[in-house]
């Protein structure tokens, strides 16, 4: 009984997944922030644009934690569900939903202590953290999912991130080139499968007629 309910789970991720939407747009999101990051390093440090930029990365962080979802959605509706339907699934309780903000906002919280106080021993090494934390929910989603395409984006800002931590490139250079070497990757993983899934999949007023 656990297992086909198991099953029946995986397949609700997997139909959330087929189209490549979210990953076009949580790619793109990453890009985004990855070059406000770069546009940061830029302008002298404490001049009125670097301030203007730390606050416009501020504001495109927080908004598009709220905005990203709704968009996906949006996209869905329109392109995907027309073609596949749509699968209801009950969503995470109130209470699910707390603890996962408070965790997130947990780990943040001591990732920015962990590089404030060892700032001078970690700098090199903060692509490699933060490929970390984008790497363990990809890494999350390909387990519950079975897509092995999120492991690949796990392994892969892994490696871009222990690449740019070898070669010397941390701080905020680091941190903007991880973001946007991920956010590519995702965004065009994304693209390859929703151009597939337009060439596989057709609305059912456009499906040939079985009889």
């Amino acid at each position: 009984m656990g297992r086909p309910l198991e099953q029946v789970k995986q397949r609700a991720i997997q139909h959330w997944f087929e189209d490549g939407l979210s990953e076009i747009c949580i790619g793109v999101y990453f890009v985004s922030i990855g070059v406000l990051f770069l546009l940061q390093t830029w302008p002298e440090p404490g001049s009125w644009l670097a301030g203007l930029l730390g606050l416009g990365t501020l504001v495109v962080v927080g908004l598009g934690v709220w905005l990203v979802r709704p968009l996906i959605r949006v996209l869905k509706e329109r392109l995907a569900y027309p073609r596949t339907g749509y699968v209801a699934y009950h969503p995470p309780a109130r209470l699910h939903r707390a603890l996962s903000l408070f965790l997130g906002a947990l780990m943040a919280a001591f990732f920015g202590w962990f590089i404030l106080s060892y700032s001078q021993t970690t700098s090199a090494w903060l692509p490699v953290l933060e490929a970390l934390a984008l790497a363990v929910p990809a890494f999350v989603i390909g387990q519950r999912a079975g897509l092995i395409r999120f492991y690949l984006y796990a392994l892969i800002t892994i490696v871009i991130s222990a690449g740019l931590s070898l070669s010397g490139t941390g701080d905020l250079v680091g941190t903007a080139w991880v973001f946007i070497a991920a956010g590519l990757v995702m965004a065009f993983s994304g693209l390859v499968v929703f151009i597939l899934y337009l060439r596989n999949v057709r609305p059912p007023q456009e499906a040939p007629d079985g009889d």
